[in-house]
């Protein structure tokens, strides 16, 4: 649990520096002089468009295989192809709750996984090895301070302390999948947990 504590102030504050950055430079709001405008543009008349067709229905997903140490092959497409938005009501915030989850992903919960992601480093030991890290689904949040969505990023905890891994380089994790929100003081600290059992930057054969 101090691991996804952790996690939550790490997030706001790296996105609360990167708000600040742009703010104080005005790349927003400033125009060309360096000035900021006080006056709003008027918007050009369009012509009237057609109505557009209505969409499309969403396919169904694809169900994942199972590689040769049969574990599923999950991408964070899978996960995180849904909207989801924390409750801002304290007494919907419960631990475990699935009703806001889809039923293909639910059916991940305690399932054996593989998935590929990019790692921030969570908590370390006196040797400074990685007890704990999160896996997300891209490199904005290290790169450019973009905060993920709820579903774009797994909480892991490794069997064993692991060695420091390369944050911008994207690794296959292993393990088995928890599905369920998570809250740590009222706050969400996460909807995905790993029981990590191996990572490697290229998919493994065999499992020790």
């Amino acid at each position: 649990m101090h691991a996804t504590r952790r996690f939550a102030t790490r997030l706001s504050l790296v996105f609360g520096l990167f708000a600040l950055e742009v703010l104080t430079s005005g790349s927003l709001w400033a125009n060309p002089s360096g000035t900021v405008s006080d006056q709003a543009e008027t918007p050009a008349e369009s012509p009237s468009q057609p109505e557009a067709a209505p969409p499309a229905p969403a396919k169904p997903p694809t169900a994942p295989k199972r590689d040769a140490n049969g574990h599923l092959e999950i991408e964070f497409t899978l996960l995180a192809g849904f909207p989801f938005e924390v409750p801002t009501d304290p007494a919907q915030r419960k631990d475990g709750d699935t009703t806001r989850i889809p039923a293909h992903v639910r059916d991940l919960h305690n399932q054996n996984v593989r998935i590929r992601g990019f790692v921030m480093p969570l908590t370390l030991n006196a040797d400074g090895r990685v007890e704990s890290c999160v896996v997300v689904r891209n490199t904005m949040i290290c790169c450019y301070g973009v905060t993920p969505e709820p579903n774009e990023w797994i909480v892991v905890t490794f069997r064993e302390p692991v060695a420091r891994m390369q944050e911008n380089v994207p690794l296959f994790f292993y393990g088995r999948l928890s599905v369920g929100e998570t809250y740590e003081h009222g706050e969400f600290a996460g909807m995905y947990r790993l029981e990590c059992v191996a990572a490697s930057p290229r998919p493994l054969r065999t499992i020790k």
